[in-house]
């Protein structure tokens, strides 16, 4: 008859997927069906929440984590904007929170969204440091245009220069973007200005066609 009982009480826990422990089984069962839930999206903001420990958000790394910031771009698109100390990236994904790629870029230190060609679909703005040292700060303006497959850098211009050999010697230039939406017989427009260190203002402007940003021949009048 305890024959009897103990089979009938093995075949009860295998019957519920448990090894023999049924106080491991009602621990484990929770996290694992909970973990199987989670979107890409889910994961990449628990892997931020842990940040303190690196890790990893798809190909971006998480050592010398600043800040993130979440943005919905259009389109049933969301990015994740990740800084961190000399590096970052962009992670992108659907509205299901499934993945579509990740983008690694350097340290970023402003994000805007503009939708430069007008599908609904928002391109993402950066400012970038692409190098620092003992008196020499670079930085660069970057723009991405992200789609349901991929992201690509369309469009990069200076920002900020520095270059101080000595106290003494101080050069610096500082760059502006503007963006313009179509209307008027004009294609959507990116101005790029920059002020150099003799204060000598020179521009650039592109605009949106066939596909992507072409710098026009002479200033708009």
């Amino acid at each position: 008859m305890r024959a009897s009982r103990g089979s009938t009480l093995l075949a009860m826990l295998v019957a519920i997927g448990c090894n023999g422990f049924a106080g491991e089984a009602t621990v484990k069962a929770p996290a694992a069906e909970k973990a199987s839930s989670m979107t890409a999206l889910d994961q990449a903001r628990a892997a931020l929440n842990r940040r303190g420990s690196g890790g990893m958000v798809g190909d971006i790394s998480l050592a010398g984590y600043s800040f993130s910031h979440e943005l919905e771009i259009g389109g049933g698109l969301h990015v994740i904007v990740i800084s961190s100390n000399l590096a970052g990236g962009l992670a992108v994904f659907r509205s299901d929170g499934s993945a579509v790629t990740t983008q690694p870029t350097r340290e970023i230190t402003w994000v805007q969204l503009f939708d430069l060609d007008e599908d609904g679909v928002s391109e993402v703005v950066t400012e970038e440091i692409d190098g620092r040292g003992t008196g020499v700060l670079e930085k660069t303006f970057r723009v991405y245009r992200v789609t349901t497959n991929n992201v690509a850098e369309i469009w990069s211009g200076q920002s900020f220069r520095r270059h101080a050999p000595d106290e003494n010697h101080i050069e610096e230039s500082n760059a502006f973007l503007r963006f313009d939406r179509s209307g008027g017989g004009r294609n959507a427009r990116l101005t790029h200005l920059i002020v150099d260190a003799s204060r000598h203002p020179s521009e650039a402007v592109y605009e949106w066609r066939d596909g992507g940003l072409h710098r026009m021949s002479r200033p708009l009048q």
